[in-house]
């Protein structure tokens, strides 16, 4: 499965949009707007309640999925998809965006405010990797427990 290919939800995306496949397999798609995070962290509460992951891991993967997604509103062009797989111990979360937009579009960032939510990430995950395509970014973390 290609995940810059996963189905956008429309406009005004709510956790009712998800698509769960398997059971240890969760994939939304939103649009890459900053009104999205909020939408991607609850829905990613909820998956994780539902899977029985311990707390100090859902907080440590809910502030990875909302960093990331974060990153995806900022930096991405219309779309991001949040895909969610439980393992043994494990969660692998990934993000993916469409596209690194011109980021004179986005306006100036003040670095006191912004910058430092991807090396959080990378505190918390055991594993992280970041490719970039013409299609978009696609980070993935594993995050153990």
């Amino acid at each position: 499965m290609r995940l810059a290919e996963a189905p956008v939800a429309p406009a005004g995306p709510t956790p009712e949009t998800a698509t769960y496949g398997q059971s240890d397999r969760a994939l939304l798609a939103l649009s890459a707007t900053v009104a999205s995070v909020p939408v991607a962290r609850a829905w990613a509460a909820d998956v994780l309640r539902r899977w029985c992951v311990p707390s100090d891991a859902t907080d440590s993967g809910l502030l990875i999925v909302g960093e990331l997604a974060a990153n995806a509103a900022v930096h991405g062009r219309t779309e991001m998809t949040v895909l969610l797989c439980l393992g043994i111990r494990t969660l692998r979360i990934t993000v993916v965006d469409s596209g690194v937009c011109d980021p004179h579009t986005r306006g100036e960032v003040d670095p006191d405010e912004h910058g430092r939510g991807f090396n959080i990430v990378r505190l918390l995950a055991a594993w992280t990797d970041v490719r970039d395509t013409a299609q978009g970014r696609t980070v993935q973390t594993r995050l153990r427990w």
